[in-house]
This record gives C-alpha cells, structure tokens and sequence, in this order.
C-alpha cells in the first residue's frame, strides 16, 4: 500500500486530500505542525508529501530540499497558490489550488504512477511451484484485455495481484484505482463508483466524478465483490455490458474505458444458490480467474517472505538489517498461518521492533503462540514416568523437531533438508505428509 503524508493546518483539508486520494489505496497520515511532520516523515517510506502552502512555515525550495534529503523518491505537492517570487519552474514539486479541485488529485497522483512504472510481478516474492504457476497466470492475463476474477483467502495478497496484472498490461501507462465495496456504506456506493451530479442529493454540492471515470485509460479494481448488496450488483452489470456510466441524478450516459480486476474471499457460487449474488454479474466477471494459493500450501515461501518483510520494515522502521534465527524459522514453517501473508508481514514486524537492539529475530520476538515455549526433543518431553509413555508419538514428535529444524537451516529447500537428513527427498516429502506439515496437493506436485 503506497503511503502518503500531509502537513495543514487543520482536518478539513486533510479530510478532503484523503478523500480523493482513496481512489488510489494510499494510506494518509497527517500533521498540524511541522516538528510533528519533520518527526514522523523518516518513520515510513512516503510516497506522496502534501503541503498546505502557509504550514510549510519555510519558502517551498527550502521545504523541498529538506524533503528530498530525507526521502528522495517522494513526490512533492504544494496546496495553495505558488508564490510569485518563487522561481517559475520548481524542481520536484507541484502546485494544487484551494480549494482542491474536484479528483484534481487523483489524476495528478495516477500521472505520477506512469512516470516510474515498475513491474510489479516481481514484487511477488516466492519461488516455489505455486508462486512461479501464479507469476505465470499474471502474464498471460496482462496480455489481453479482459476481466479477471481474483479469488483467494482474506490476506492472501489479492490486490498486489490485481496491481501486477495493472503493471504488466497495456494499461500500465493508466491509472489503477482501488474501490473496497464492503468499506463504503451502501447509501453512498453508486454515487462512489458511478459519480453524482450537483443537487442529485442533500450533500451533492458539486458534480463529482466517481470511481470509474477516475479510472478512465487504467485498471478499476473491485476488492471484496462478494459484499455488494443486489441493487448495486445490477447496476455494475449494465456498467460492463454497456461501457457506460450515468452518474446519479443524471440521465447523461459517460462512455467508460476502464478494464476491471474484481476479487473476493467469498465463494461466489455459494452466494449465487443462497441469491445473494447474481448470476448474470458472476459470469460477467469471471472470464479469466487467478486463483491466490494460501501461504500454507506455499511454505517453501515462507523463509524467502519472511527474511523480505524482515529487510523492509528494518528500513521502514530506521533500524539495522536483520536476520532470522533457526528457531524462529522453524517457527514460522510451521506455524498454520490462518491470516496467510498479512499475518506473517504483521508477525515480523513485531519481531523487527522487539528485536531492536539486537540484529538476529529469536523465537521470543514472534507474537502468541509463535513466540511461546514448545516442548521438544531438548525439553524432557521422552522422560519416562510410571504412567508410561506413548512411543510412537514420541518417535513423531522427534521426527517432527529434526524434520522443521532442517527446513530452517536449509531455508525451506526440500532437497537441502533432505540431504541434512541423510534421507531421499521422496523419503522426506512423505514424513511431511504424513506429520501434516506438507499440503495432499502439494506432496503430489512434489513442491
């Protein structure tokens, strides 16, 4: 999620730069005062720097000096009228009028995205058969023109999906704007997607384009589909099949060209036999699907995510690189990973700041159960006491401990393992198999 901060003077501005920055997913962060600003600014990787002219409290060239000297690649955007003693062309920066013109920023942060393109394939980081089949999908989809249907667990990385399958098409010189359909409230929904005209409603105090003009030339990506209510499915369908909007309040038809990238965690067909989905709309979206594995039926990724969310949050956070230990590693191999990879980046990051005088992630630093004490072959768990002891669980459990211990030291390479084990990798694959640390469709695939 790209980042964006703004310095003004007071919310009302604040809310209304956030406002239209949502199009684009930035996640906004503000501040009234600039020792507050200059504080937060080296704390994230800010993309965008929003500046209301008068809170600058310095001429704009000293302003954006100081700004580039602490994040370089940031773009630059003065709020208010440039000053006439201002040089006339001034590098790295941008002015925007008050009051904000209407999507005025959008469409000047969607040009920013075509100036430095990247391809966002390889910000897919994993190497295993699942990552490289996924890697391979997006390609081919890129190359055509159609709608995609992502679907995938809650956190799998749906939308880093749909912006490589933006970045890798024709459209990448277009805008990509984002649109979560279960964050906006249904009352305000058509008038979010399809825009509105000035006294179509009590607040409409001006026209206003909406998500889909926005998105006019790029990729409009529709996250959490499953959640629209009926009424707004079916007129997001006449939007499709026609290329079309009509805002609210007007009977004016706006030719659209717009490619649309729809995801959901829901099954939509459950939703379509329980009505709560149509059809018609399901059919229309679905033309080429990309299916997102979760994280545990791609765990030889796992050490590759994790020493990556490691390196960039250390950067993020100003603190030195950091690599992770064994122990942790076997932690996180085995650990089931129900929240897929936002839950391994926000378990990380927890690492990453416990871990801050030290340059090595230690099982303790991991969050809950990830960073709690388990019994092992080193732990007295084989001691015999008069009730007995179980042998075969226990012959398991040491299979278990040398088999996740491998994986760790070999950073989740299978063969490597293997070959610590004196085992063949078949061999191996079928103990992960059967101790349940191997997906049945992964052992098939032989990953």
């Amino acid at each position: 999620m790209p980042h964006a901060i703004a310095l003004v003077s007071d919310t009302t501005l604040y809310d209304a730069v956030c406002r239209q920055l949502a199009p684009l997913a930035f996640d906004c962060a503000y501040a009234f005062e600039a020792p507050d600003f200059w504080d937060m600014l080296p704390k994230r990787p800010y993309e965008v720097v929003l500046v209301e002219s008068d809170a600058a409290r310095v001429r704009p060239a000293t302003f954006v000096s100081k700004v580039k000297r602490i994040s370089p690649a940031a773009t630059i955007v003065f709020l208010g009228e440039r000053d006439e003693s201002e040089p006339a062309s001034l590098a790295d920066a941008s002015f925007l009028g008050l009051p904000l013109p209407e999507g005025a920023l959008a469409r000047r942060m969607a040009r920013r995205t075509i100036a430095t393109p990247v391809d966002a394939i390889e910000e897919i980081i994993g190497s295993s058969s699942a990552a490289r089949n996924l890697k391979e999908r997006i390609r081919l989809f890129a190359g055509v023109d159609s709608t995609v249907l992502i679907a995938g667990e809650s956190g799998s990385g749906k939308e880093l999906i749909a912006r490589a399958v933006h970045a890798a098409s024709a459209r990448r010189s277009g805008p990509f704007v984002t649109v979560n359909c279960g964050a906006i409230p249904a009352d305000i929904i058509e008038s979010e997607l399809f825009g509105h005209v000035k006294g179509s409603f009590t607040s409409a105090e001006r026209d206003r384009a909406g998500h889909f003009e926005l998105a006019e030339g790029g990729t409009l990506f529709l996250d959490e589909i499953g959640t629209m209510r009926l009424d707004h499915q079916v007129k997001l369908l006449r939007v499709l099949q026609d290329r079309a909007v009509t805002r609210v309040g007007s009977t004016t038809p706006i030719s659209v060209d717009v490619r649309v990238v729809a995801a959901t965690n829901a099954d939509l067909l459950t939703l379509i036999e329980s009505g709560r989905f149509r059809e018609d709309l399901f059919y229309r979206l679905n033309v080429l699907l990309i299916t997102v594995p979760p994280l545990r039926e791609r765990r030889d990724d796992i050490p590759e995510l994790a020493r990556h969310f490691a390196v960039r949050i250390a950067q993020r956070q100003g603190l030195k690189s950091k690599e992770i230990s064994p122990a942790a590693m076997e932690r996180l191999m085995v650990h089931p990973w129900r929240g897929n990879v936002r839950e391994l980046e926000n378990a990380i990051e927890h690492a990453v700041v416990l871990s801050q005088g030290r340059r090595i992630i230690e099982p303790l630093d991991l969050p809950g159960v990830l960073g709690e004490r388990r019994s092992g072959v080193n732990r007295g768990f084989l001691r015999l006491t008069p009730d007995g002891l179980d042998l075969n669980e226990a012959v398991s459990q040491i299979e278990r401990e040398m088999i996740l211990q491998s994986l760790a030291i070999a950073r989740g390479n299978k063969s490597k393992a293997a070959e610590l084990l004196h085992l063949k990798r078949t061999t191996f694959v079928e103990k992960m198999k059967r101790l349940e640390l191997l997906e049945e469709d992964e052992a098939v695939l032989g990953a």
